[in-house]
């Protein structure tokens, strides 16, 4: 950021490639259309019909250049894709080098790839809003420039969003409904990002209505006092109470217990004593008991829910007083159950497989205090669970004493996956890299969006960040795909994808090695063509092909030691190097014996 008092002195070169894009103020054909770059130069209303994707291939520092008053240019969600290599490179400049100007509105705009998105200088009452500077070096640059309102616009730039100097400008309106740049509800300020995730719209606090709950500083005199912001952190309607029940003694986690609020949830703690309930934000009572004559109930826990989406509450079960006790024990059988077990599944039909370490006459099973249902163990038979936590009681009654042994196990099921993903689509257009964005489903409990690329897995992007920047790429084209996960592993298996190609040059090479078919050896010397190009492989075997965008019939001669090879087709439409190594076979060698005879002999 610079709040100095900088002045930008510079030299613009514009090449106006038709008739300059003049208005005739009053006429009845509406909004002057607008195709390519060039220069507004009267009063009126303006409109881009189409896409300028080589701004940055023309003779051009600026693209679109507004040096009147009073213009209007609407350029109804349509971009302009500049060249970085370009020093100095605009996208939009507002500027007249003779006098200052006021009142120009420049509205729907997308601007990639520039050093510079928009540059604003003596100028005055402007409006930019509903634009995307994104990918740029910078996203706005204001010199000498005052009164001016810029507000519900999206910046996400490499170096710095917006440079100003210590002249007042406007950068939000009066927070009102309506659809923001981002799909929000409320329109005021701007969305502040950066590359890396961490910018200001990305790292605030919500207030509520899609607004961060602090302003953000832009310089002197250039405050956004409404900055949108997609960061959720309101605390859903919902909260856990957790917590394991001990031994007071040992401190061990008992399982089996029954644990209940005061309004009536019921739960039984796991193998480790672990418990948990799903509840409303309020003040609970919670009551803990076990079928164990060695402990008292503990029914005194009070828990009380509110700014904290979990509460952690332990509870400890009071051992009895213990004495001498003559007779004899007899004991009954220990019940095992292998499944469920205490996990998370994404699954309803459950495998139920329990064991005894004595001989049982009737097994039951207690799922979520629906009953008891008689069952015999066999290797297929399964429990119907339901979404959220269930709690299963197995018992069984030995045939040695007829007593009834039970065990106890907590389980979440969690078999529905989030949404997908919604509008995928690539904001970029640069040779190396593509910025893929998307909206996340509306889901509570998504947690992240697994990302692939031509089908490789590559990594995993948290809830709310909602796009995924590949860089390092060779020109061509790449297909994105993604997957949602919820907070307990549950996964969206269908793939949403969009195919997006980088921005390719003009020029293509075919590159690779001429490899002897027999021994691998490479072979220098061989000369290898096509139509519009020919090169001979260096010492190492390698050769190089500059070609257009196309198919191209290769052809490798090296006579008289090879035989010629014609048969390869190469395809450089979707690549700006394609590799492609070529084999020789050679020719078969030996002696000739015989007499030379001269011609007429």
């Amino acid at each position: 950021m610079y709040t100095g008092n900088f002045y930008m002195r510079y030299n613009f070169r514009i090449v106006i490639v038709s008739t300059l894009l003049m208005l005739f103020s009053g006429s009845a054909l509406g909004a002057t259309p607008i195709t390519q770059c060039g220069q507004i130069n009267s009063i009126g209303d303006y409109e881009l019909t189409e896409n300028i994707w080589n701004a940055g291939n023309e003779a051009v520092v600026s693209c679109i250049i507004i040096t009147s008053s009073n213009v209007n240019f609407e350029a109804q969600d349509h971009f302009v894709i500049g060249n970085l290599a370009v020093s100095g490179s605009i996208g939009v400049l507002i500027h007249n080098a003779t006098y200052p100007i006021t009142n120009v509105t420049v509205k729907n705009i997308t601007l990639n790839n520039f050093a510079y998105g928009f540059y604003v200088e003596n100028s005055s009452n402007s409006n930019l809003t509903g634009n995307n500077a994104s990918n740029n070096s910078n996203g706005i640059y204001l010199v000498n420039s005052a009164n001016n309102f810029i507000y519900n616009n999206y910046f996400n730039n490499s170096m710095t969003n917006a440079i100003v100097d210590t002249n007042f400008n406007y950068w939000n309106t009066t927070k009102i409904s309506g659809i923001n740049i981002i799909g929000g509800s409320k329109i005021g300020g701007n969305f502040w990002a950066a590359p890396a995730g961490n910018g200001f719209s990305q790292m605030c606090t919500n207030n509520g209505e899609g607004i961060c709950d602090q302003t953000f500083e832009i310089g002197t005199n250039n405050i956004d006092h409404l900055p949108l912001t997609n960061v959720t952190t309101t605390l859903p309607g919902y909260r856990f109470i957790n917590g394991t029940v001990r031994d007071n003694v040992t401190h061990d986690g008992l399982s089996g217990v029954k644990v209940t609020t005061n309004i009536g949830n019921t739960t039984i703690t796991d193998a480790s004593g672990f418990y948990s309930f799903n509840v409303t934000p309020g003040s609970y009572q919670l009551n803990a008991t076990i079928n164990d004559i060695r402990y008292n109930n503990n029914d005194s826990v009070p828990v009380t829910t509110g700014s904290n989406l979990e509460v952690i509450q332990d509870i400890d079960l009071i051992r009895k007083p213990t004495g001498t006790i003559n007779g004899k024990v007899t004991r009954y059988s220990f019940v095992t159950i292998s499944s469920p077990q205490g996990i998370i599944y994404h699954i309803t039909q459950i495998p139920l497989i329990v064991s005894a370490d004595r001989e049982v006459s009737e097994w039951k099973y207690n799922l979520n205090g629906t009953g008891d249902e008689p069952f015999t163990p066999s290797d297929n038979i399964n429990i119907t669970a339901g979404e959220g936590w269930n709690n299963l009681v197995v018992s069984a009654r030995d045939n040695h004493t007829g007593l009834r042994d039970s065990n106890a196990v907590s389980f979440l099921v969690d078999s529905i996956p989030p949404a997908s993903v919604t509008y995928l689509h690539n904001i970029s257009y640069a040779t190396n890299f593509i910025n893929w964005t998307w909206t996340d489903p509306a889901d509570d409990d998504l947690a992240k969006v697994m990302v692939y690329l031509d089908g490789e897995y590559l990594e995993d992007v948290d809830k709310g960040v909602q796009y995924y920047n590949a860089s390092g790429l060779i020109p061509g084209r790449y297909t994105i795909g993604t997957r949602t996960v919820d907070i307990n592993g549950t996964m969206n298996a269908t793939m949403v994808t969009n195919t997006s190609t980088t921005i390719m040059p003009l020029e293509r090479y075919i590159n690779g090695t001429v490899i002897d078919k027999v021994n691998r050896s490479t072979v220098p010397g061989v000369l290898v063509s096509t139509i519009g190009a020919f090169n001979v492989t260096n010492e190492t075997g390698f050769y190089s092909l500059k070609v257009i965008s196309g198919s191209f019939d290769i052809t490798a001669s090296l006579v008289p030691d090879y035989y010629t090879n014609s048969s390869i087709t190469v395809v450089t439409e979707y690549r700006a190097v394609m590799i492609q190594d070529i084999e020789l076979e050679k020719k078969p060698t030996g002696n000739i014996t015989g007499i030379v005879m001269a011609a007429g002999d």
